[in-house]
């Protein structure tokens, strides 16, 4: 079923675009002003609406806004990056929100997802064809605007797991086109020789089709349970010349993937240091100094999704954090593989993970978007029943942002 531009696929647009713009455009001119002019407009306007309409406040809004706090206090206190410690903060509260109100039942899923799906796609077109054709935007981006390196695959998995979750829900099958993209867009990664990105890349494809074709169990736990054995025995050989030896294999012949050992050590001192409250958000200068000791490139972050939260949160901001993802364990530990809906968003959740080994960029957008829909698994769940009504054939309802009136939920 197509969808007709609205004004509620209008308004959702406008307030995620400023959220997931690539971070390149923002060193062109005057955009920086304009997008965070823009951000903070589209932080207000969220605000408004959910006082005006007395929307629900969920646990992920809760414990994400106490991590967001946590993480503002202490970069105020330590003298950090201030400005970039806001940005992150009103861009998870945005996204988070806009996504609780979005996804209020099938009805609005299809809107929200009419909504962001087409941003997502233009994106990644462009990213990849930058990264194809060799027409960089910026050489110091890898020939692309979002970057050719992992830090680039924690926006393009989320994206393209919202492009494939689009698809389902508006045609009720993922379309040639976004397969077709999803294949161009490995390769590119692929040509970047970013070694954690094709790692994810693959786990995608693997669980795609395991789950499609091979049927795996249907219980998560069970596939939980596996890979973590698989882990603890690779764990109890020599994991450091077992990372370089795959990393070669995957084209990196030089020491960088043993350097990440190093760095999580490094990391683990630095965490000690302020282990309740973290660091905060601080420049790069500042931020590779307190993890090394004296001025190292590589060590820019912690390259440890659980290290960057230690050393940026501390614990309190940590516990924070995965208390807001609740929903999104839940799903993955006891939600049955039921439909196709579910598998995509298994197999993208489980890719980003692989992300979290060697790497930590947390402040990516489309990662939320995920995060909230595991807990409005229903869904996914009614569309396998009828795509306007629900199990018992009542008639779905969606919130209207706009009405004559002004703003109004129908």
């Amino acid at each position: 079923m197509h969808w007709k531009l609205n004004k509620n696929v209008l308004f959702i647009a406008v307030i995620f675009i400023p959220c997931v713009v690539p971070a390149t455009l923002l060193e062109v001119g005057d955009t920086k002003l304009l997008f965070n002019t823009w951000r903070v407009a589209a932080f207000i306007f969220i605000i408004a609406y959910m006082i005006n309409k007395r929307q629900r406040i969920t646990c992920t809004i809760v414990f994400s806004s106490l991590f967001s706090a946590n993480l503002l206090l202490v970069t105020w206190r330590n003298g950090g990056n201030i400005k970039s410690a806001t940005s992150i903060a009103l861009m998870m509260f945005t996204i988070i929100a806009l996504s609780e109100i979005g996804m209020t039942s099938l009805c609005c899923a299809k809107h929200y997802f009419s909504a962001i799906s087409p941003i997502c796609f233009f994106i990644l077109l462009v990213d990849t064809a930058q990264i194809l054709t060799g027409v960089g935007y910026s050489e110091i981006n890898s020939g692309s605007w979002l970057g050719g390196d992992n830090f680039a695959v924690f926006t393009v998995i989320p994206m393209l797991g919202i492009i494939l979750l689009g698809d389902y829900l508006i045609y009720g099958k993922v379309r040639r086109v976004t397969k077709l993209l999803f294949c161009l867009t490995m390769l590119a990664k692929f040509k970047t020789a970013a070694t954690t990105s094709m790692i994810a890349f693959v786990t995608c494809v693997v669980l795609f089709w395991g789950f499609e074709y091979i049927k795996f169990s249907k219980n998560s736990r069970q596939i939980l349970i596996l890979l973590s054995v698989a882990l603890i025995i690779w764990l109890c050989w020599d994991f450091t010349d077992i990372f370089v030896t795959v990393a070669e294999l995957l084209g990196k012949n030089n020491v960088l993937e043993h350097g990440r050992i190093v760095i999580w050590k490094m990391s683990l001192d630095a965490i000690l240091n302020e282990p309740i409250l973290g660091h905060g958000v601080m420049y790069v200068y500042d931020e590779t100094v307190a993890i090394a000791g004296t001025y190292w490139p590589t060590c820019s972050h912690t390259h440890n999704y659980i290290l960057e939260l230690l050393f940026r949160g501390g614990m309190v901001g940590t516990l924070f954090y995965f208390l807001s993802m609740k929903d999104c364990f839940t799903f993955i530990i006891k939600e049955k593989i039921s439909s196709k809906g579910i598998i995509i968003l298994k197999g993208i959740l489980a890719a980003n993970f692989v992300l979290w080994i060697s790497d930590s960029y947390y402040a990516q957008a489309p990662f939320y978007v995920l995060i909230v829909l595991c807990s409005h698994m229903k869904i996914l769940k009614q569309y396998s029943y009828n795509e306007d009504t629900d199990s018992y054939g009542n008639k779905l309802r969606c919130v209207k942002i706009f009405k004559r009136s002004g703003v109004h939920t129908g």
